[in-house]
């Protein structure tokens, strides 16, 4: 009568350790990919968009990482609005020449109707004004060390998300 009290007992404790160990598994499995996350955000920088919808403040840059970001250049962003007609506009952005760790600085751009200039006459964000519009913001800049990289930053929900970003292994200039 002992040994089947044994054996349930040492069945009981089996089955704990193995659920202990199944979530010390999971730890340690959720512990690596932050620790990749951390160490790709001290060698690769990290960019994310801002459109300060308050006021009509401005676009700002992040870096969301821990490593300079340097010579930032933003592509010209074709943007196509229905205003019950079909709009074709450009934003052409002033390069930024670096940023530091966790800073934020505010894109200047300038907005064409084909060839001319709209600057003055339109508002100073424009992109409040059509976030359902499909864009992809493309850059590309270098962290400390010179090393390229190319991201792209897509709108979804009412945000601007990091949809990629791509190490370039040739040297840029």
């Amino acid at each position: 009568m002992v040994y089947p009290l044994f054996l349930i007992i040492a069945s009981i404790v089996i089955v704990i350790l193995l659920f202990f160990l199944e979530r010390a598994f999971h730890k340690i499995t959720e512990l690596e990919h932050i620790l990749a996350d951390e160490r790709r955000k001290r060698s690769m920088p990290i960019l994310t968009l801002e459109v300060n919808t308050d006021n009509d403040y401005g676009l700002f840059l992040i870096n969301d990482s821990y490593c300079y970001a340097k010579n930032i250049q933003v592509s010209d962003l074709d943007v196509v609005v229905d205003y019950g007609f079909k709009k074709h506009i450009t934003l052409k952005f002033d390069a930024l020449e670096m940023l530091k760790p966790n800073g934020r600085s505010q894109l200047n751009y300038r907005v064409f109707d084909g060839d001319y200039d709209t600057t003055a006459t339109d508002t100073k964000n424009i992109l409040n004004h059509f976030p359902d519009a499909p864009i992809s913001m493309n850059m590309r800049y270098e962290n400390i060390e010179s090393e390229p990289f190319s991201s792209t930053i897509i709108p979804e929900k009412d945000q601007y998300i990091v949809k990629e970003v791509i190490p370039l292994h040739e040297k840029s200039r």
